[in-house]
């Protein structure tokens, strides 16, 4: 019991340490901002 509660707290420590580095990667293209959307509506025409 000890060791699962051990396993789940460092598999928690590495999301938590995990989450900056992801949102870093993801900051840098904004999927659906408004301007986005007009792009891709202008380039499919």
């Amino acid at each position: 019991m000890a060791r699962n509660l051990l396993l789940v707290t460092l598999v928690a420590i590495i999301f938590t340490l995990l989450i900056p580095i992801t949102n870093y990667y993801y900051a840098d293209q904004q999927a659906f901002t408004p301007d986005n959307l007009v792009k891709l509506e202008l380039e499919y025409r």
